[in-house]
């Protein structure tokens, strides 16, 4: 009889091991109709499976033999809600009120019910700090703000020792151990708080940790200290400020693996902060990189996202206006306002006669107007309403976008504008022709204040 009882136990037990799964239910159920999960890893959300809910309003999972660490699921796309949790081989079953602040009903699983009060508390006491922080960016902090600011630390600092005790023996112990935050003395001047912000803000953060690298935990601090902390200001040193900082961090990772996402990640993460450090991680790292590692992201994409930047030398063209024939390097002026339009395109009809009228009596310009079109006829006629610029125009019936002088200059809407110096290297990209009156304007009266 104890054989029969001994094996009915052990098909129980192995029934609870197997079970492994995840039920989310987002409150009001039938609002949400769709979600998608991915396993966080390596600066990468790596998609495992998307669901839509049951009969009774429920996301379900399969987890069995899904790797241990942080997960991710998306399922509102168009607000980007979401919610993080931690998944260790056990059932996981969450409520999720977004409507009531985000609120987190953990009905089954013992990580995450020490894990998410805790992420939750943390990332409150976080966020007031941080606000803190940056107004003493700009000022020193008054003494009412100062004692807030300590009395938060302190907080942050009991919050983080009463979870570690809490959650010893648990796989989230080591994410709590990293969430550490470092925060120094306020009442310093704020270079000297900054300077010594950046040189021990990874003192207590271990990189090479197997349950740091699979959480969002790793993205957020690096990003944090590239971008956040006393984010670099003058454009003449901000390119080497930012590589010194990944550097700094570069040396810090022995896996190459995670490495190599960390740079993929950042590349497309400076496109609009800042297109040299961008194009300086592709030389540098991403060039190193075997062809596999290379395969995960669109370089080619990237490129046209990146287009030409300021500081670049403009790349030397030849043009015509059907008469004359010249190149881009010949034109001999101080400033030079290069304008790809189309005389098809209402956009640059309209800006054109502005930049006309802005360009009077401004001696020390030159425009220099390229007409990229697909039949000529329209550009034949409209570009004779504008005599004092030089003209040029390249056609393509089949596909205007498919000309060379488009990929060169990575133009993907007229009109694009570029403005130049006298050795053609670019100065500004305004956008807009608003943005060429303005930064036009500015630079002649900075010339004439001096």
């Amino acid at each position: 009889m104890k054989k029969i009882i001994l094996f009915i136990s052990i098909i129980f037990y192995n029934a609870s091991i197997q079970a492994q799964e995840l039920k989310i239910k987002i409150h009001p159920s039938q609002k949400y109709t769709w979600s998608i999960l991915y396993q966080i890893k390596d600066f990468k959300n790596i998609y495992i499976a998307n669901q839509q809910p049951d009969s009774t309003g429920v996301f379900r999972f399969d987890m069995k033999g899904k790797e241990p660490g942080e997960y991710v699921m998306l399922y509102d796309m168009n607000r980007q809600k979401k919610v993080y949790f931690i998944y260790n081989n056990e059932d996981i079953n969450l409520e999720v009120y977004p409507e009531q602040n985000h609120k987190i009903e953990i009905k089954t699983s013992k990580e995450n019910k020490i894990y998410l009060p805790f992420a939750g508390k943390r990332d409150y006491l976080i966020s007031v700090l941080d606000d803190l922080e940056k107004q003493f960016e700009n000022h020193k902090l008054p003494y009412p703000d100062r004692v807030m600011f300590n009395n938060f630390k302190k907080n942050l600092t009991k919050l983080l020792h009463s979870y570690l005790q809490k959650s010893e023996g648990y796989y989230v112990h080591d994410l709590i151990q990293n969430s550490k935050e470092y925060y120094g003395d306020v009442s310093l001047d704020q270079n000297s708080y900054f300077n010594d912000k950046l040189e021990h803000y990874f003192d207590d953060f271990d990189f090479n940790n197997p349950v740091v690298v699979r959480s969002h935990l790793l993205s957020e601090k690096v990003y944090k200290y590239i971008f956040k902390i006393a984010p670099p200001h003058d454009p003449s040193t901000a390119e080497k400020e930012y590589m010194a900082r990944i550097k700094k961090i570069w040396h810090k990772i022995k896996d190459e693996r995670v490495k190599q996402d960390m740079i993929l990640s950042l590349i497309q993460a400076f496109v609009n902060v800042n297109g040299r450090v961008s194009k300086e991680l592709i030389e540098k790292y991403y060039n190193t990189f075997p062809p596999e590692v290379q395969s995960q992201l669109n370089i080619d994409l990237v490129q046209k996202d990146l287009g030409l930047l300021e500081g670049e030398t403009a790349p030397d063209f030849t043009f015509s206006d059907m008469k004359t024939t010249r190149k881009l390097s010949d034109i001999k002026s101080d400033k030079i306002l290069l304008v790809f339009w189309s005389a098809t395109c209402p956009h640059c009809l309209k800006a054109m006669p502005e930049i006309q009228k802005l360009m009077k009596n401004r001696k020390n310009w030159e425009v220099i107007a390229i007409g990229l079109e697909g039949d000529k006829t329209d550009w034949i006629r409209e570009h004779y309403f504008y005599p004092e610029f030089i003209h040029g125009v390249f056609s393509n019936p089949e596909n205007k976008w498919d000309q060379e002088i488009v990929k060169k200059y990575f133009i993907n809407a007229t009109p694009t504008f570029f403005i130049l110096d006298k050795n053609k290297k670019i100065i500004a990209k305004p956008y807009e022709v608003e943005d060429v009156i303005k930064t036009v304007e500015s630079m002649d009266k900075n010339k004439t204040l001096k």
